[in-house]
C-alpha cells in the first residue's frame, strides 16, 4: 500500500472501525436497556437509573488518568483486546449476580462490576480513538457511526427478547439471559476482529507511518537529544506524556471544554429524568426500550449529519451547545406535570428526546472532527483522541453526579 492510496477507504479497515464503534457502547447500552430487570430486582433499595451511571462514569474518569501511564507499559494492541475481554466477562455475570442476590449485597457487587466495566470500556474506547487518529479522518466518522448504532442494536435485541420470552413461564428471566448473552457474543466477535486487524497490511502501514512522523516531531522539539528510536520499536516508546498532553490541551481547550459541557447537559437529564416521564398504559420495560431507542436513533442521525463538513464551525457548535440548556426546562416540566397542555403529552416526550439526542450526536461528532483539525503532527492528533474522550467522559461523570438530586423528583403516577 502506497501513499497514493490513502484517499481510498479500505473496506476491511472501515468494517473494523465500525464494528469496534459498536463494541465500545454495547456494554453500557446493554445495561441501559436492561434497567427494567435491575429495577425490579433492586426495587425499594436503590433507584438504579440514577445510581448505575455514577459507577460507570466515575470509572470512566479514573480511566482518563490511567491511560497515559498504561500507554507506556501496555501495547496499543493489548489496550484494546484485554479491556474488551473484561467487559465481555462482566456482561455475562451481572445478570446472574442480580438474579441470585436481589438485595443490597447484590446491588453493591453489581455496582463494583459496573465500575470495572466503565474503566475497561474507557481504556478500550480511548485506544481505538488513538488508532483512528493515526489514520485518515474518514475512519473516525465510521467509528462514530458504529457507536451510534450500538444503542439501536441493543434496543432491538431487548425488544426481541421481550416479545419472544415474556409470555413463557420465567420468560422475563430467560429473555434477560438471552439478551445479555447476545451482547457477549458481539464483544467476542470484536476481540476476534481486532486480532485479525492488527495483522493486516493497512494497520502495519499506518502504524509505521505514525512512528516515522513521531520521530520527525521529536527531532523538531528536542534539539539537544538525538533521536535513536528505530522504527521497529514498540508503540509505547513514543513521547506521549502528561507534559505533551497539557501542551496539546492548551491548543484545543475550547473544544474539550465544549465537549465537557455538552455531556454534563446530556447526563443530567439522561437516563434518569428522561425515564421519570409517566407514559400512561406502558410497562416500564417497554418505556425504557422505546425512550432509549428514540435517543439512540436520533443521536446516530445527528452524528451522520456532520458528514457535511461545510455546515459547522467553532461558532455554530458553541451556540448549539449553549442553546441545549433549554432542555433542562422541557425534561423537568415533562417529568413533573400532569394535565398540562403539550408538556404532559406522550408525543411531546418523544419529540423532546429526539431533539435532545439529535443535537447531542451532531455536536459530539462535530467536536471530534474539530479537535484534531487544530493540530499539526501525528502525535498531537493521537493525544487529541484521548482529550476528546476525556471531555466526553468527564462531562458524563459530572452530569451523572449532578443528576442525583433529581432522583427525588415529585413524579406523578398514572
Amino acid at each position: 500500500m502506497g501513499a497514493d492510496k490513502e484517499d481510498k477507504i479500505n473496506s476491511f479497515a472501515a468494517a473494523y472501525f465500525f464494528i469496534q464503534g459498536v463494541g465500545t457502547l454495547v456494554g453500557w447500552n446493554g445495561v441501559l436497556n436492561g434497567l427494567g430487570f435491575f429495577s425490579e430486582h433492586f426495587e425499594g433499595l436503590f433507584k438504579v437509573d440514577f445510581a448505575f451511571p455514577v459507577a460507570v462514569y466515575f470509572a470512566n474518569m479514573a480511566a482518563n488518568f490511567a491511560i497515559i501511564p498504561l500507554s507506556k507499559k501496555v501495547s496499543l494492541d493489548n489496550r484494546v483486546s484485554i479491556p474488551l475481554a473484561v467487559v465481555c466477562a462482566i456482561m455475562g455475570i451481572i445478570p446472574v449476580i442480580t438474579h441470585i442476590f436481589p438485595n443490597a449485597t447484590g446491588f453493591w457487587i453489581v455496582m463494583f462490576c459496573l465500575f470495572i466495566l466503565g474503566f475497561c470500556n474507557n481504556i478500550f474506547m480511548s485506544s481505538i480513538s488513538g488508532i483512528c487518529a493515526k489514520m485518515p479522518g474518514y475512519y473516525f466518522g465510521i467509528f462514530m457511526g458504529g457507536t451510534g448504532l450500538a444503542g439501536i442494536i441493543m434496543n432491538v435485541l431487548r425488544a426481541i427478547s421481550l416479545l419472544t420470552f415474556d409470555s413463557l413461564e420465567d420468560g422475563a428471566l430467560i429473555g434477560v439471559f438471552v439478551y445479555f448473552g447476545a451482547a457477549v457474543m458481539i464483544l467476542i466477535f470484536c476481540v476476534f476482529l481486532h486480532f485479525k486487524f492488527v495483522k493486516s497490511d493497512i494497520y502495519d502501514y499506518y502504524m509505521m507511518k505514525s512512528r516515522r512522523q513521531t520521530i520527525e516531531y521529536q527531532e523538531v522539539m528536542n534539539i539537544q537529544d538525538s533521536i535513536t528510536t528505530p522504527l521497529s520499536e514498540p508503540e509505547e516508546n513514543t513521547e506521549m506524556n502528561f507534559t505533551t498532553l497539557f501542551q496539546v490541551l492548551g491548543k484545543v481547550k475550547l473544544y474539550v471544554g465544549l465537549m465537557l459541557l455538552l455531556y454534563i447537559q446530556t447526563f443530567m437529564m439522561f437516563p434518569g429524568v428522561m425515564l421519570d416521564k409517566p407514559i400512561p398504559g406502558m410497562k416500564f420495560d417497554w418505556k425504557v426500550v422505546s425512550m432509549i431507542f428514540t435517543y439512540n436513533l436520533f443521536d446516530t442521525i445527528g452524528k451522520f449529519l456532520t458528514k457535511r463538513r461545510d455546515l459547522f464551525n467553532k461558532c455554530c457548535i458553541t451556540a448549539l451547545v449553549l442553546a441545549r440548556f433549554w432542555f433542562f426546562f422541557t425534561f423537568l416540566i415533562a417529568a413533573t406535570t400532569m394535565n398540562v397542555d403539550v408538556f404532559d403529552s406522550t408525543w411531546f416526550a418523544y419529540v423532546n428526546i429526539a431533539l435532545f439526542a439529535l443535537t447531542n450526536g451532531y455536536a459530539t461528532s462535530a467536536l471530534f472532527t474539530l479537535i484534531p483539525e487544530q493540530l499539526q503532527t501525528n502525535i498531537e492528533k493521537e493525544i487529541s483522541g484521548f482529550l476528546g474522550v476525556w471531555g466526553l467522559t468527564g462531562g458524563i461523570m459530572c452530569g451523572a453526579f449532578l443528576a442525583l438530586p433529581f432522583a427525588n423528583l415529585d413524579v406523578p403516577t398514572v
